[in-house]
């Protein structure tokens, strides 16, 4: 109940949302992960994994990530300073 609260209150003053966390992929796997309003992104080391935002419906859109080496970088989705943000901390193995 708390993070919901948490949720909602990050959402709408445009602070991290509580819903990132950390991926594991493998080189050439990909996965998505719903960012509610959120739009532009990036990674601190794009070598280690590609990053890629679309519209996954008229109300969410949706990160997918893909393995491209082995490494971890950062990532943060949502550049618009009064939406949600999001960081990742992706770690791509063999």
């Amino acid at each position: 109940m708390i993070r919901r609260r948490m949720l909602l209150v990050g959402m709408l003053v445009g602070t991290s949302s509580g819903a990132e966390g950390a991926i594991h992929l493998k080189v050439g796997a990909e996965t998505s992960q719903g960012v509610g309003i959120a739009r532009g992104g990036f990674c601190d080391d794009a070598g280690v994994v590609a990053l890629a935002i679309k519209n996954k419906n008229e109300t969410e859109n949706e990160v997918t990530f893909t393995g491209l080496k082995v490494g971890t970088t950062a990532c943060k989705v949502g550049s618009d300073l009064a939406g949600p943000r999001f960081v990742f901390t992706v770690t791509v193995t063999k």
